[in-house]
Protein backbone atom coordinates (compact mmCIF):
# COMPACT_ATOMS: atom_id res chain seq x y z
CA UNK A 1 0.00 0.00 0.00
CA UNK A 2 1.49 3.82 -0.50
CA UNK A 3 -0.22 6.76 -0.98
CA UNK A 4 1.31 9.22 -4.20
CA UNK A 5 0.85 12.86 -5.04
CA UNK A 6 -1.21 13.96 -7.84
CA UNK A 7 2.16 13.87 -10.16
CA UNK A 8 2.40 10.25 -9.44
CA UNK A 9 5.17 10.55 -6.65
CA UNK A 10 5.20 8.65 -3.65
CA UNK A 11 4.06 10.02 -0.51
CA UNK A 12 4.25 7.00 1.39
CA UNK A 13 4.34 3.26 1.39
CA UNK A 14 4.61 0.61 3.94
CA UNK A 15 6.54 -2.35 4.49
CA UNK A 16 4.54 -4.33 1.87
CA UNK A 17 5.60 -1.40 -0.53
CA UNK A 18 8.78 -1.66 0.34
CA UNK A 19 9.35 -4.94 -0.11
CA UNK A 20 7.66 -5.60 -3.75
CA UNK A 21 10.04 -5.30 -5.84
CA UNK A 22 13.24 -3.85 -3.35
CA UNK A 23 13.22 -0.49 -5.83
CA UNK A 24 9.69 1.89 -4.90
CA UNK A 25 11.08 4.23 -2.17
CA UNK A 26 9.35 7.37 -1.23
CA UNK A 27 9.80 10.42 -3.03
CA UNK A 28 10.15 7.96 -5.96
CA UNK A 29 7.99 8.46 -9.06
CA UNK A 30 6.31 5.65 -10.25
CA UNK A 31 6.54 7.13 -13.85
CA UNK A 32 9.96 5.25 -13.74
CA UNK A 33 8.20 1.58 -12.06
CA UNK A 34 5.78 1.32 -14.69
CA UNK A 35 5.61 0.53 -18.04
CA UNK A 36 3.89 2.87 -20.44
CA UNK A 37 0.54 1.64 -20.66
CA UNK A 38 -0.12 1.61 -16.94
CA UNK A 39 1.88 4.93 -16.64
CA UNK A 40 -1.35 6.54 -18.78
CA UNK A 41 -3.55 4.14 -16.76
CA UNK A 42 -2.36 5.65 -13.43
CA UNK A 43 -2.17 9.52 -14.78
CA UNK A 44 -5.94 8.66 -15.67
CA UNK A 45 -7.03 7.58 -12.56
CA UNK A 46 -5.40 10.49 -10.46
CA UNK A 47 -6.76 12.90 -13.02
CA UNK A 48 -10.31 11.73 -12.15
CA UNK A 49 -12.95 13.54 -10.26
CA UNK A 50 -13.35 12.78 -6.25
CA UNK A 51 -15.99 10.03 -4.95
CA UNK A 52 -16.67 8.50 -2.15
CA UNK A 53 -19.02 6.07 -3.93
CA UNK A 54 -17.64 3.33 -6.27
CA UNK A 55 -14.94 0.77 -6.08
CA UNK A 56 -11.44 1.94 -6.22
CA UNK A 57 -10.18 2.25 -10.25
CA UNK A 58 -7.91 -0.65 -11.18
CA UNK A 59 -5.51 -1.27 -13.98
CA UNK A 60 -2.81 -3.88 -14.83
CA UNK A 61 0.50 -3.25 -15.58
CA UNK A 62 3.63 -4.92 -16.78
CA UNK A 63 7.15 -4.28 -14.42
CA UNK A 64 10.02 -6.29 -15.53
CA UNK A 65 8.40 -9.89 -16.30
CA UNK A 66 5.75 -9.47 -13.38
CA UNK A 67 2.49 -8.82 -13.46
CA UNK A 68 0.88 -6.35 -10.70
CA UNK A 69 -2.89 -4.86 -10.07
CA UNK A 70 -3.04 -1.48 -9.04
CA UNK A 71 -6.50 -0.09 -7.36
CA UNK A 72 -6.37 3.87 -6.96
CA UNK A 73 -8.96 4.90 -4.49
CA UNK A 74 -11.39 7.22 -5.85
CA UNK A 75 -11.17 9.90 -3.00
CA UNK A 76 -8.24 12.32 -2.88
CA UNK A 77 -6.79 13.40 0.45
CA UNK A 78 -6.67 16.62 1.52
CA UNK A 79 -3.76 17.57 -0.75
CA UNK A 80 -5.43 15.96 -3.62
CA UNK A 81 -3.04 12.37 -3.05
CA UNK A 82 -4.71 9.32 -3.35
CA UNK A 83 -3.87 6.07 -2.09
CA UNK A 84 -3.08 3.32 -4.24
CA UNK A 85 -2.90 -0.77 -3.52
CA UNK A 86 -0.73 -2.44 -5.09
CA UNK A 87 -1.00 -6.68 -5.83
CA UNK A 88 1.23 -8.68 -7.14
CA UNK A 89 -0.76 -11.34 -9.63
CA UNK A 90 2.04 -12.70 -11.80
CA UNK A 91 1.46 -16.09 -10.20
CA UNK A 92 -2.45 -15.64 -10.37
CA UNK A 93 -2.53 -14.47 -14.32
CA UNK A 94 -0.10 -17.88 -14.77
CA UNK A 95 -2.60 -20.13 -13.09
CA UNK A 96 -5.49 -18.45 -14.78
CA UNK A 97 -4.02 -19.14 -17.89
CA UNK A 98 -3.20 -22.38 -16.93
CA UNK A 99 -6.89 -23.11 -16.31
CA UNK A 100 -7.95 -21.79 -19.54
CA UNK A 101 -5.34 -23.31 -21.77
CA UNK A 102 -6.88 -26.78 -20.16
CA UNK A 103 -10.21 -26.02 -19.84
CA UNK A 104 -10.10 -25.08 -23.97
CA UNK A 105 -8.09 -28.89 -24.50
CA UNK A 106 -11.00 -30.57 -22.40
CA UNK A 107 -13.42 -28.73 -24.41
CA UNK A 108 -11.49 -30.11 -27.58
CA UNK A 109 -10.57 -33.85 -26.65
CA UNK A 110 -13.02 -36.56 -28.16
CA UNK A 111 -12.72 -38.25 -25.53
CA UNK A 112 -15.21 -37.87 -22.05
CA UNK A 113 -12.95 -37.27 -19.28
CA UNK A 114 -15.01 -37.47 -15.92
CA UNK A 115 -13.59 -36.77 -12.20
CA UNK A 116 -15.60 -38.06 -9.40
CA UNK A 117 -15.56 -38.11 -5.63
CA UNK A 118 -14.30 -41.00 -4.19
CA UNK A 119 -16.84 -42.25 -2.29
CA UNK A 120 -19.48 -44.10 -1.91
CA UNK A 121 -18.98 -46.58 -3.90
CA UNK A 122 -21.79 -48.06 -2.63
CA UNK A 123 -25.19 -46.46 -4.63
CA UNK A 124 -25.94 -44.28 -5.42
CA UNK A 125 -22.21 -44.30 -6.14
CA UNK A 126 -19.97 -41.34 -6.13
CA UNK A 127 -21.16 -38.02 -7.34
CA UNK A 128 -19.34 -36.32 -10.78
CA UNK A 129 -17.11 -33.10 -10.24
CA UNK A 130 -16.52 -32.39 -13.42
CA UNK A 131 -16.87 -33.28 -17.20
CA UNK A 132 -15.86 -32.42 -20.06
CA UNK A 133 -18.02 -31.07 -23.36
CA UNK A 134 -17.44 -34.29 -25.28
CA UNK A 135 -19.86 -36.12 -22.76
CA UNK A 136 -22.90 -35.01 -24.99
CA UNK A 137 -21.58 -35.65 -27.99
CA UNK A 138 -21.14 -39.18 -26.86
CA UNK A 139 -23.90 -39.93 -24.64
CA UNK A 140 -26.45 -36.85 -25.58
CA UNK A 141 -26.67 -35.72 -22.17
CA UNK A 142 -25.22 -32.13 -21.58
CA UNK A 143 -22.63 -31.52 -19.02
CA UNK A 144 -24.61 -29.53 -16.43
CA UNK A 145 -27.67 -32.54 -16.34
CA UNK A 146 -24.32 -35.21 -15.21
CA UNK A 147 -23.12 -32.81 -12.62
CA UNK A 148 -23.90 -33.86 -9.05
CA UNK A 149 -24.86 -37.30 -10.34
CA UNK A 150 -23.29 -40.74 -10.58
CA UNK A 151 -21.53 -42.09 -13.67
CA UNK A 152 -23.95 -45.12 -13.04
CA UNK A 153 -26.58 -42.64 -15.02
CA UNK A 154 -24.74 -44.45 -18.63
CA UNK A 155 -25.22 -48.32 -17.39
CA UNK A 156 -28.07 -50.16 -18.52
CA UNK A 157 -29.61 -54.06 -18.82
CA UNK A 158 -26.33 -55.26 -20.97
CA UNK A 159 -23.56 -53.76 -19.06
CA UNK A 160 -21.83 -56.40 -18.02
CA UNK A 161 -21.90 -57.05 -13.93
CA UNK A 162 -18.45 -58.90 -14.03
CA UNK A 163 -17.08 -55.77 -15.64
CA UNK A 164 -18.72 -53.53 -12.99
CA UNK A 165 -17.56 -56.11 -10.05
CA UNK A 166 -14.04 -55.81 -11.89
CA UNK A 167 -14.09 -52.03 -11.83
CA UNK A 168 -15.26 -51.90 -8.50
CA UNK A 169 -12.89 -54.00 -6.63
CA UNK A 170 -10.28 -52.04 -8.26
CA UNK A 171 -11.60 -48.72 -7.25
CA UNK A 172 -11.96 -50.15 -3.42
CA UNK A 173 -7.98 -51.01 -4.12
CA UNK A 174 -7.56 -47.59 -5.20
CA UNK A 175 -5.89 -48.47 -8.38
CA UNK A 176 -5.92 -47.76 -12.12
CA UNK A 177 -8.46 -50.08 -14.23
CA UNK A 178 -9.78 -50.17 -17.39
CA UNK A 179 -12.37 -52.01 -18.43
CA UNK A 180 -15.03 -52.30 -21.99
CA UNK A 181 -18.60 -52.43 -21.38
CA UNK A 182 -22.02 -51.23 -22.59
CA UNK A 183 -23.05 -48.03 -21.70
CA UNK A 184 -26.44 -46.04 -23.06
CA UNK A 185 -26.98 -42.96 -24.55
CA UNK A 186 -29.85 -40.07 -22.87
CA UNK A 187 -32.18 -41.66 -25.92
CA UNK A 188 -31.69 -44.97 -24.73
CA UNK A 189 -29.30 -46.10 -27.52
CA UNK A 190 -26.58 -48.57 -26.52
CA UNK A 191 -22.54 -47.84 -27.60
CA UNK A 192 -19.28 -49.76 -26.76
CA UNK A 193 -17.33 -47.90 -24.25
CA UNK A 194 -14.26 -48.20 -23.29
CA UNK A 195 -13.17 -46.77 -19.56
CA UNK A 196 -9.98 -46.38 -17.78
CA UNK A 197 -10.23 -44.92 -14.80
CA UNK A 198 -7.07 -43.83 -12.01
CA UNK A 199 -7.42 -42.52 -8.64
CA UNK A 200 -6.15 -39.33 -7.74
CA UNK A 201 -4.54 -39.10 -4.53
CA UNK A 202 -4.56 -36.47 -1.65
CA UNK A 203 -1.44 -34.50 -0.94
CA UNK A 204 -2.22 -34.95 2.80
CA UNK A 205 -4.88 -35.80 5.21
CA UNK A 206 -6.72 -33.01 4.82
CA UNK A 207 -7.62 -32.96 1.33
CA UNK A 208 -9.72 -35.38 -0.66
CA UNK A 209 -9.31 -38.75 -2.94
CA UNK A 210 -10.80 -38.74 -6.55
CA UNK A 211 -10.98 -40.58 -9.22
CA UNK A 212 -10.27 -39.39 -13.04
CA UNK A 213 -11.51 -41.73 -15.98
CA UNK A 214 -11.16 -41.38 -19.42
CA UNK A 215 -13.94 -42.87 -21.46
CA UNK A 216 -14.04 -43.30 -25.46
CA UNK A 217 -16.94 -44.52 -27.88
CA UNK A 218 -15.43 -47.65 -29.21
CA UNK A 219 -18.45 -49.02 -31.04
CA UNK A 220 -17.12 -48.40 -34.71
CA UNK A 221 -14.06 -50.76 -33.85
CA UNK A 222 -16.37 -53.24 -32.31
CA UNK A 223 -18.53 -52.75 -35.37
CA UNK A 224 -15.29 -53.40 -37.72
CA UNK A 225 -14.00 -55.86 -35.48
CA UNK A 226 -17.55 -57.69 -35.44
CA UNK A 227 -17.50 -57.67 -39.59
CA UNK A 228 -13.64 -58.77 -39.50
CA UNK A 229 -14.95 -61.71 -37.31
CA UNK A 230 -17.73 -62.76 -39.80
CA UNK A 231 -15.11 -62.22 -42.99
CA UNK A 232 -12.83 -64.54 -41.11
CA UNK A 233 -15.95 -67.19 -40.92
CA UNK A 234 -16.89 -67.01 -44.09
CA UNK A 235 -13.84 -67.19 -45.45
CA UNK A 236 -12.92 -70.64 -43.46
CA UNK A 237 -16.40 -71.60 -43.64
CA UNK A 238 -15.36 -71.62 -47.84
CA UNK A 239 -12.12 -73.22 -46.87
CA UNK A 240 -14.01 -76.06 -45.47
CA UNK A 241 -16.43 -76.29 -48.14
CA UNK A 242 -13.42 -76.54 -50.56
CA UNK A 243 -11.51 -78.81 -48.13
CA UNK A 244 -14.37 -81.03 -48.15
CA UNK A 245 -14.50 -80.95 -52.35
CA UNK A 246 -10.76 -81.45 -52.45
CA UNK A 247 -11.56 -84.84 -49.73
CA UNK A 248 -14.13 -86.20 -52.13
CA UNK A 249 -11.61 -85.84 -55.13
CA UNK A 250 -9.24 -87.21 -53.13
CA UNK A 251 -11.67 -90.21 -52.49
CA UNK A 252 -12.57 -90.43 -55.75
CA UNK A 253 -9.03 -90.66 -57.60
CA UNK A 254 -7.51 -92.85 -54.96
CA UNK A 255 -10.69 -95.24 -55.70
CA UNK A 256 -9.85 -94.91 -59.64
CA UNK A 257 -6.22 -95.42 -59.10
CA UNK A 258 -6.84 -98.20 -56.86
CA UNK A 259 -9.82 -100.30 -58.79
CA UNK A 260 -8.93 -99.26 -62.55
CA UNK A 261 -5.67 -98.66 -62.60
CA UNK A 262 -4.65 -101.44 -60.19
CA UNK A 263 -6.93 -104.08 -61.35
CA UNK A 264 -5.37 -103.27 -65.07
CA UNK A 265 -2.07 -103.79 -63.85
CA UNK A 266 -2.60 -106.26 -61.87
CA UNK A 267 -4.54 -108.24 -64.99
CA UNK A 268 -1.24 -107.04 -67.08
CA UNK A 269 1.13 -109.25 -64.70
CA UNK A 270 -1.40 -112.07 -65.01
CA UNK A 271 -1.32 -112.09 -68.61
CA UNK A 272 2.60 -111.47 -68.98
CA UNK A 273 3.26 -114.39 -66.46
CA UNK A 274 0.97 -117.09 -68.28
CA UNK A 275 2.75 -115.85 -71.45
CA UNK A 276 6.29 -116.71 -69.95
CA UNK A 277 4.90 -119.96 -68.62
CA UNK A 278 3.66 -120.50 -72.15
CA UNK A 279 7.19 -119.73 -74.09
CA UNK A 280 9.20 -121.06 -72.30
CA UNK A 281 11.50 -122.44 -75.22
CA UNK A 282 11.99 -118.99 -75.50
CA UNK A 283 15.75 -118.16 -75.14
CA UNK A 284 16.72 -117.32 -71.29
CA UNK A 285 17.90 -113.46 -72.04
CA UNK A 286 14.26 -112.65 -73.79
CA UNK A 287 12.77 -114.74 -71.09
CA UNK A 288 14.58 -112.50 -68.32
CA UNK A 289 13.20 -109.14 -70.52
CA UNK A 290 9.69 -110.78 -69.51
CA UNK A 291 10.36 -111.33 -66.02
CA UNK A 292 12.13 -107.78 -65.46
CA UNK A 293 8.72 -106.46 -67.44
CA UNK A 294 6.74 -108.01 -65.25
CA UNK A 295 8.68 -107.33 -62.18
CA UNK A 296 7.74 -103.42 -63.60
CA UNK A 297 4.59 -103.92 -63.38
CA UNK A 298 4.71 -105.18 -60.07
CA UNK A 299 6.20 -102.78 -58.82
CA UNK A 300 3.76 -100.09 -60.35
CA UNK A 301 0.82 -101.67 -58.78
CA UNK A 302 2.61 -101.11 -55.58
CA UNK A 303 3.13 -97.28 -56.37
CA UNK A 304 -0.26 -97.04 -57.19
CA UNK A 305 -1.47 -99.06 -54.37
CA UNK A 306 0.95 -96.30 -52.10
CA UNK A 307 -0.45 -93.16 -54.00
CA UNK A 308 -3.97 -94.26 -53.16
CA UNK A 309 -3.41 -94.84 -49.79
CA UNK A 310 -1.82 -91.28 -49.60
CA UNK A 311 -4.52 -89.54 -51.64
CA UNK A 312 -6.87 -91.12 -49.26
CA UNK A 313 -6.52 -94.11 -47.04
CA UNK A 314 -9.73 -96.46 -47.68
CA UNK A 315 -9.47 -97.87 -43.91
CA UNK A 316 -10.26 -94.73 -43.12
CA UNK A 317 -13.74 -94.01 -44.29
CA UNK A 318 -14.46 -98.12 -43.29
CA UNK A 319 -12.25 -97.72 -39.85
CA UNK A 320 -12.04 -94.84 -38.70
CA UNK A 321 -8.79 -92.28 -37.64
CA UNK A 322 -7.28 -95.14 -34.93
CA UNK A 323 -6.80 -97.72 -37.09
CA UNK A 324 -5.36 -95.40 -39.70
CA UNK A 325 -3.51 -93.68 -37.99
CA UNK A 326 -2.13 -97.06 -36.71
CA UNK A 327 -1.22 -98.34 -40.03
CA UNK A 328 0.08 -95.04 -41.78
CA UNK A 329 2.82 -94.39 -38.15
CA UNK A 330 3.73 -98.14 -39.29
CA UNK A 331 4.60 -97.34 -42.61
CA UNK A 332 6.46 -93.70 -41.74
CA UNK A 333 8.95 -96.51 -39.02
CA UNK A 334 9.78 -98.41 -42.14
CA UNK A 335 10.09 -95.69 -44.95
CA UNK A 336 11.79 -93.15 -42.27
CA UNK A 337 14.11 -94.96 -39.66
CA UNK A 338 11.98 -93.35 -37.20
CA UNK A 339 11.70 -94.77 -33.59
CA UNK A 340 7.48 -94.14 -33.27
CA UNK A 341 5.45 -94.68 -29.89
CA UNK A 342 2.14 -94.69 -30.72
CA UNK A 343 -0.65 -94.46 -27.53
CA UNK A 344 -3.89 -94.82 -27.52
CA UNK A 345 -6.05 -94.08 -24.84
CA UNK A 346 -9.49 -94.36 -26.34
CA UNK A 347 -11.83 -96.79 -24.74
CA UNK A 348 -13.11 -99.85 -26.82
CA UNK A 349 -13.61 -99.03 -31.00
CA UNK A 350 -12.82 -95.88 -32.11
CA UNK A 351 -15.42 -93.20 -31.98
CA UNK A 352 -13.87 -90.69 -34.66
CA UNK A 353 -15.52 -89.96 -38.02
CA UNK A 354 -16.06 -88.20 -40.94
CA UNK A 355 -14.53 -84.85 -40.81
CA UNK A 356 -12.92 -85.30 -37.72
CA UNK A 357 -10.85 -88.22 -38.17
CA UNK A 358 -9.98 -86.53 -42.12
CA UNK A 359 -8.86 -83.54 -39.83
CA UNK A 360 -6.56 -85.49 -37.13
CA UNK A 361 -5.40 -88.05 -40.27
CA UNK A 362 -4.42 -84.72 -42.22
CA UNK A 363 -2.81 -83.13 -39.95
CA UNK A 364 -0.96 -86.13 -38.38
CA UNK A 365 -0.01 -86.51 -41.75
CA UNK A 366 1.47 -83.07 -42.34
CA UNK A 367 2.96 -83.48 -38.97
CA UNK A 368 5.15 -86.59 -39.83
CA UNK A 369 5.84 -84.64 -43.50
CA UNK A 370 7.17 -82.20 -41.40
CA UNK A 371 9.55 -84.05 -39.25
CA UNK A 372 10.50 -86.86 -42.16
CA UNK A 373 11.99 -83.32 -44.18
CA UNK A 374 13.03 -80.93 -41.65
CA UNK A 375 13.35 -81.92 -37.57
CA UNK A 376 15.92 -84.43 -38.09
CA UNK A 377 14.55 -86.23 -35.60
CA UNK A 378 15.21 -90.00 -34.26
CA UNK A 379 11.83 -90.44 -31.99
CA UNK A 380 8.73 -89.11 -32.51
CA UNK A 381 5.69 -90.12 -29.52
CA UNK A 382 2.27 -89.74 -30.34
CA UNK A 383 -0.73 -89.80 -27.58
CA UNK A 384 -4.15 -90.36 -28.76
CA UNK A 385 -6.99 -89.88 -26.57
CA UNK A 386 -11.04 -89.92 -26.99
CA UNK A 387 -13.13 -88.11 -24.44
CA UNK A 388 -16.77 -87.63 -23.99
CA UNK A 389 -16.57 -84.65 -26.38
CA UNK A 390 -13.33 -84.13 -27.67
CA UNK A 391 -10.30 -85.91 -29.16
CA UNK A 392 -6.89 -84.78 -28.32
CA UNK A 393 -3.56 -85.81 -30.20
CA UNK A 394 -0.36 -84.52 -29.06
CA UNK A 395 2.61 -85.30 -31.17
CA UNK A 396 6.15 -84.94 -30.05
CA UNK A 397 9.80 -85.02 -31.67
CA UNK A 398 13.16 -85.07 -30.69
CA UNK A 399 14.68 -83.14 -33.31
CA UNK A 400 16.26 -79.37 -33.78
CA UNK A 401 13.25 -77.28 -33.29
CA UNK A 402 12.28 -73.74 -34.22
CA UNK A 403 12.15 -70.37 -32.80
CA UNK A 404 8.50 -70.08 -32.30
CA UNK A 405 9.36 -65.93 -32.57
CA UNK A 406 10.67 -66.35 -36.29
CA UNK A 407 6.90 -66.52 -37.90
CA UNK A 408 8.94 -67.47 -41.38
CA UNK A 409 10.01 -70.62 -40.15
CA UNK A 410 6.28 -71.91 -39.41
CA UNK A 411 5.85 -72.39 -43.21
CA UNK A 412 2.50 -73.22 -44.47
CA UNK A 413 2.10 -76.48 -42.57
CA UNK A 414 1.43 -74.93 -39.44
CA UNK A 415 -0.80 -72.90 -40.91
CA UNK A 416 -2.82 -75.57 -42.68
CA UNK A 417 -3.21 -77.20 -39.35
CA UNK A 418 -4.36 -74.39 -37.51
CA UNK A 419 -7.04 -73.48 -40.47
CA UNK A 420 -8.33 -77.33 -40.24
CA UNK A 421 -8.59 -76.79 -35.82
CA UNK A 422 -10.33 -73.62 -36.49
CA UNK A 423 -12.67 -74.79 -38.64
CA UNK A 424 -14.03 -77.45 -35.92
CA UNK A 425 -14.01 -75.06 -33.62
CA UNK A 426 -10.75 -76.97 -31.96
CA UNK A 427 -7.98 -75.77 -29.84
CA UNK A 428 -4.23 -75.56 -31.23
CA UNK A 429 -1.09 -75.41 -28.85
CA UNK A 430 2.32 -75.69 -30.60
CA UNK A 431 5.72 -75.27 -28.70
CA UNK A 432 9.00 -75.23 -29.84
CA UNK A 433 12.50 -73.94 -28.93
CA UNK A 434 15.93 -74.31 -30.92
CA UNK A 435 17.18 -77.89 -30.16
CA UNK A 436 14.30 -78.98 -28.27
CA UNK A 437 12.20 -80.64 -30.78
CA UNK A 438 8.38 -79.23 -31.67
CA UNK A 439 5.32 -80.31 -29.40
CA UNK A 440 1.85 -80.65 -31.21
CA UNK A 441 -1.12 -80.36 -29.33
CA UNK A 442 -4.71 -80.73 -31.16
CA UNK A 443 -8.03 -80.52 -29.42
CA UNK A 444 -11.08 -81.32 -31.14
CA UNK A 445 -14.59 -81.59 -30.86
CA UNK A 446 -15.80 -85.33 -31.17
CA UNK A 447 -18.64 -84.61 -33.13
CA UNK A 448 -16.72 -82.11 -35.26
CA UNK A 449 -19.12 -78.66 -34.57
CA UNK A 450 -17.28 -76.47 -37.45
CA UNK A 451 -18.95 -74.13 -39.66
CA UNK A 452 -22.20 -75.01 -41.39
Amino acid sequence: MLRVDPKGRICELNNAGQQLDGRLQAGDSLAGWLDASGLEALERCLASRNSTEGAPLEFEACVEQRRYRLAVARLACLDGSRYIQITDITDYRALSENQRLLQACMAQVHDVIIITESTPLDAPGPRIIYVNEAVQRMTGYPPHEVLGRSPRLFQGPDTDPKALRRIRQALEARRPVKEIVVNYCKDGLPFWNEIEIVPIPASDAREKTYFASIQRDISQAKQREAELRYSQEELRRLSQAQEEVLEQERRRIARDLHDELGQTLTALKLRLALAVNALKELPSDQLKRLMTVIESVDGAVEKVREISSNLRPPMLDDLGFEATADWFLDRCAGRDGLEIDWQSESAGEGRVRGEVATALFRILQECMTNISRHSRASKVAIKYREGDDTVRMEIHDDGRGFDPGQTKNSGFGLVGIRERVAMLNGGLVVESAIGKGVRIRVELPLEGKGYD
